[in-house]
């Protein structure tokens, strides 16, 4: 439905640019790279920051567009500043914006963060070897005070140090909307990481908290750092382990924290009493098979894990490497009574280890097939079941997903692994959605659903002026009068008498009223009508029927019949985000066309098509 993460810098600008202000909705997703410009304009800074400056101008009228990446703006460094500081602020569609490779440096922070003060739809921020430094960090920190927009942030390889991580600390007190960050390869050390973690006793609302790659005193020049003050950061983060039950995820590969230093046996203890946390990264932590052995026994009890990576759990420092088959056992025994437990580095080569998440596997696999299948209800005994193995869940099927995205696409030319990831994240957050929707049915408390494991393509909504009117005068279904409504939909127009009366009845919210009546009269309502509104500032049949959650009544093939175009004429109007929410359980509008071709297809060789990469119900 729409592109590919389109690559531009060379001579598609003006192609670009000129989609970008008529809000085509197929174009979703821009890489700039400079190198795609002609090779003597390579290094020609007022070429490259005039085609920037192009591009961000159309995008600030522009709100399909959701994911802008800049692979390097180093000919144009603080010009480049002040532009991402408009983009920011006047955009009202991007969900993400990242900067690579480009000295922004203080000036370019301050413009970065005036933007942030002034908006509140962009989701996740990204820079990487931008060279913010702490004076160019700090205001995009402080930005976050009063900022609600924003989810993710991750500044990688900026130059930050303890001063910056202390501004973070502080932002995060009083910040309440940010779900996760990431400083990864910044010398933040001890201090700094203890001073986050004391700011996350307080915050309540940050689910993925990664301190992975951030550096410490490893080279022994920063003075103000002992062995003292990373126990010190570590002791607050058992803290807030113990305390702390928002967390969803938490990164410690490649961090400051080592077990042949720190007592990850208390680590393992934390974890114990923990009721939140479902995803632990642990690469390159020294949790050898004596500090393994350790942390696996404090672990004992948990029940909310439901992964655990590291590449160097386990190992040999020195000597014979460990017995594998010991370690697992351990672990199988400490894990034994969480059923979120499904993903673990090492050990799906050890039979007796795979059996045990083999074990914890299948009731998932039972109750996702229960939750996909609309003919299912749930019992008091699912419903248990959801709420205590959510993550597993969630897991599982975001995994299977992203296999059966793989398997569909094996044989195309060009992979969008990103897209690939999405479409899983987007699964399994709507596996977890259903769930929800199946016990409250049947009367009990819903999910507690992590902010987390929403995608940001999610959070398109249709625009307030799309809901129904609750003023709207009424239909009176009785007194019509079919024959003089006429029967064509193909040349929809606002004069339309049938296209303005469902308008009318939908805005009046007598949307089952008027499917009965087209049921009892044989029409339908296709892609003229259903994006038909009488006047231009009003919302559409479509957006209406949207912000009811009732569009998925005509998302089927048996409505669409043979017309794939409209359909994706429907699709690319609204946008994939909307549409997606609307589908019926377990479907997405790739198996509704897939469906309508095969019935084209089936006539003419006597038998349904196979289809490659079907969505498994079983592992």
């Amino acid at each position: 439905m729409s592109d590919s993460f389109t690559e531009v810098g060379g001579n598609n600008i003006s192609e670009i640019v000129k989609r970008l202000r008529a809000n085509d909705p197929t174009l979703t997703e821009i890489r700039y790279n400079p190198l795609n410009a002609p090779q003597d304009k390579w290094n020609d800074a007022e070429y490259q920051a005039k085609t920037l400056s192009t591009l961000i101008d159309a995008m600030c009228v522009n709100t399909r567009l959701k994911s802008f990446v800049i692979k390097s703006g180093s000919h144009c460094d603080h010009a480049l500043g002040r532009m991402l500081g408009k983009l920011i602020a006047k955009n009202r569609g991007l969900h993400t914006l990242e900067v690579q490779c480009t000295d922004l440096g203080a000036d370019g922070g301050q413009h970065i963060a005036n933007g942030l003060t002034a908006n509140k739809t962009l989701r996740e921020f990204k820079t990487v070897f931008c060279k913010l430094g702490d004076e160019g960090a700090a205001p995009i920190f402080s930005a976050l005070e009063t900022n609600s927009g924003l989810r993710y942030l991750s500044l990688s390889s900026d130059e930050i140090g303890t001063a910056g991580a202390k501004v973070f600390a502080d932002a995060l007190r009083k910040n309440k909307t940010l779900l996760g960050f990431s400083f990864a390869k910044n010398c933040i050390g001890d201090i700094g990481v203890e001073a986050i973690l004391s700011a996350l006793l307080v915050n309540k609302t940050v689910e993925n908290a990664d301190f992975s790659h951030i550096s410490g005193n490893t080279s022994g020049i920063r003075k103000d750092e002992t062995p003292e003050t990373n126990q010190k950061a570590f002791s607050r983060l058992l803290e807030v382990v113990r305390a702390n039950q928002a967390m969803t995820h938490l990164g410690l590969s490649y961090s400051i924290f080592t077990a042949h230093i720190n007592p990850f046996d208390k680590l393992g203890e934390a974890l114990s009493v923990n009721k939140g946390l479902a995803h632990l990264n642990m690469e390159c932590c020294a949790l050898f098979e004596r500090q393994f052995h350790s942390f696996v026994k404090g672990l004992n009890g948990n029940t909310h894990l439901a992964t655990i990576w590291g590449d160097d759990i386990g190992s040999a420092y020195a000597g014979a490497p460990p017995d594998r088959g010991i370690l697992l056992a351990d672990l199988a025994k400490s894990m034994r009574g969480n059923p979120n437990f499904v993903h673990f580095w090492r050990g799906y080569d050890d039979v007796t280890f795979k059996q045990f998440m083999d074990k914890n596997e299948t009731p998932i696999y039972s109750v996702i097939a229960k939750i996909l299948n609309p003919a299912d209800t749930f019992n008091a005994e699912d419903a248990k079941f959801c709420v205590k193995a959510m993550h597993g869940i969630h897991e599982i099927a975001y995994h299977d997903e992203l296999e059966r995205q793989r398997k569909a696409q094996q044989y195309s030319r060009s992979i969008d692994h990103g897209a690939q990831k999405v479409a899983a994240d987007v699964h399994a957050y709507n596996v977890l959605a259903l769930a929800d929707a199946k016990i409250k049915a049947i009367g009990l408390p819903g999910l507690k659903i992590p902010k987390s494991y929403k995608p940001y393509i999610l959070d398109d909504v249709v625009p307030a002026a799309a809901k129904p009117a609750a003023n709207a005068k009424k239909v009176d279904f009785s007194k019509l009068d079919d024959s003089q409504l006429g029967g064509s939909f193909r040349t929809v127009s606002k004069k339309d008498k049938f296209a303005a009366l469902a308008h009318q009845a939908v805005a009046a919210d007598q949307i089952e009223e008027l499917f009965s009546y087209m049921e009892k009269a044989g029409h339908r309502l296709g892609a003229k009508e259903l994006l038909y509104r009488p006047k231009e500032d009003t919302a559409s049949i479509a957006e209406m029927m949207a912000s009811k959650n009732m569009l998925g009544r005509i998302l089927t093939a048996k409505h669409w019949h043979d017309d794939v175009d409209g359909l994706k004429e429907l699709v690319e109007s609204l946008g994939d985000a909307v549409v997606s929410r609307q589908m019926p359980e377990g479907t997405g509008i790739d198996d509704v066309i897939w469906e309508i071709e095969s019935q084209k297809i089936a006539p003419t060789q006597g038998r349904k098509p196979i289809r490659i990469g079907v969505r498994p119900t079983k592992k």
